[in-house]
């Protein structure tokens, strides 16, 4: 069997598994946040296009300590508000304090709103997952700390992620020479069916220049009813019967994108999920009797 590395998610753990069958893996603990695939240009990391300070806006800001350090500067300049990412605005730093936009309440709160208010948070969840995963003609973000309690809703039911420290960065554009053997084909992550875990390969996710992992992070953590949901049947739970009728894929769609049983990846699934959401969404909402 070969060797894998493996992040298992909230307990900041890495595994060495051989194999799959159990007592057979070796935990080691890894403090690594921020990774950085390897490449000629990641070794600097990302480089903002421009170090324009965010204007003071009259808004209420949230300081917190949060790891810090050029390539967090980097980053967040980067992955800025004023670029379109669903991130907190960023107004800067003071050794380990960092001020940023108070966006609003954790998702958390949001469990037991309407159906139709969680939709479009839900949307949201996935347009990040394309966002982090595409935007970037140079990078790829892969996000690998996704938790209700590190996702913020704005106003308009849209989500902002507000802890970017635990992240690993893929260079798209290595050169030939350095291309891993698998790098032209989709990562797909591997599923572990362990109840409360999330475990994830930085490895697999380096070795491809596309990867899944924001998708299921998305779609097994938050959207989907399985065991590792942090939210009791899924942030998505309690589907109305006329919405089930009227779009039966749905449930479907939620399972695939975090578990596919097809040879299709989770990206294809997410966004067809989000697609439908959409529909969903520009529909009366009478028609549905949904609140």
């Amino acid at each position: 069997a070969s060797s894998s590395e493996y992040t298992i998610g909230r307990s900041s753990l890495v595994a060495d598994v051989v194999g799959v069958s159990p007592g057979r893996s070796v935990i080691r603990r890894d403090l690594r946040a921020r990774k950085r695939c390897g490449s000629r240009r990641n070794s600097r990391g990302p480089r903002p296009l421009s170090r324009r300070a965010s204007p003071v806006a009259p808004i209420v800001v949230v300081a917190r300590l949060d790891a810090r350090g050029p390539d967090g500067e980097n980053v967040r300049r980067v992955l800025s508000a004023e670029n379109g990412w669903p991130v907190p605005r960023y107004f800067g730093a003071c050794g380990r304090i960092i001020i940023e936009e108070y966006v609003g309440l954790p998702l958390s709160d949001y469990y037991d709103k309407s159906w139709i208010q969680r939709v479009k948070i839900a949307s949201s969840l996935l347009n990040a997952a394309y966002l982090f995963t595409f935007k970037n003609n140079m990078f790829g973000f892969y996000l690998t700390d996704i938790s209700a309690d590190n996702i913020a809703v704005d106003d308009e039911n849209v989500a902002k992620f507000i802890d970017l420290e635990n992240i690993i960065i893929v260079d798209k554009n290595i050169s030939q020479e350095d291309e891993p053997k698998e790098w032209q084909k989709i990562h797909n992550t591997i599923h572990f069916d362990c109840p409360n875990c999330f475990a994830f390969s930085s490895k697999d996710i380096c070795n491809h220049y596309l990867s899944d992992h924001n998708y299921y992070a998305i779609c097994q953590l938050l959207l989907n009813s399985g065991n590792e949901n942090q939210f009791p049947g899924g942030f998505l739970h309690d589907i109305p019967t006329n919405i089930v009728q009227q779009y039966p894929d749905i449930e479907d769609l939620l399972q695939q994108c975090a578990v596919p049983r097809s040879t299709k990846s989770r990206i294809f699934f997410g966004q067809r999920l989000k697609v439908l959401l959409d529909m969903i969404l520009d529909e009366p909402q009478h028609e549905y009797n949904v609140k």
